[in-house]
């Protein structure tokens, strides 16, 4: 589990279109469970270009 999520996240950094968390690792828990575990981005100005991302995550 995970593993698609941080494969996707890695495919979209190839295009170098739009600013994702870099994935660091997938891991699972030893009582079960697992984790993702990424880059911190700080977003909070994001809202102003909400739109710009909208149109971004559409290409």
């Amino acid at each position: 589990m995970f593993k698609g999520e941080a494969a996707s996240l890695e495919a979209i950094l190839k295009t170098d279109t739009l600013r994702v968390p870099k994935p660091v690792k997938v891991a699972e828990y030893p009582g079960g469970g697992w984790v993702l575990v990424t880059e911190h981005l700080n977003i909070g100005s994001l809202r102003s270009q909400q739109a710009a991302l909208g149109r971004q995550l559409a290409r």
